[in-house]
């Protein structure tokens, strides 16, 4: 998986599609581009941590819902 982070949020690209994450917190210590191991959870109630402040839409495919990261290395 790769970690994107925008001004859109913050996703892990898996098989192509960008999960947003609502927990980013958990992801602060990687960069953008950064390639991780990780396991997620889509999640019905999650409220993201993250302030959005983009005028742009995301640009790439994602994935229905939101997604709370459980374990990244």
């Amino acid at each position: 998986m790769v970690v994107i982070k925008s001004c859109t949020g913050v996703f892990l690209r898996h098989n192509n599609l960008d999960h947003i994450i609502c927990n980013t917190k958990k992801l602060e210590d990687y960069s953008n581009g950064d390639v991780v191991s990780a396991s997620f959870v889509r999640s019905e109630s999650c409220a993201s941590d993250l302030v959005i402040t983009c005028p742009t839409p995301h640009n790439h495919p994602t994935a229905d819902g939101r997604y709370l990261l459980r374990s990244i290395k």
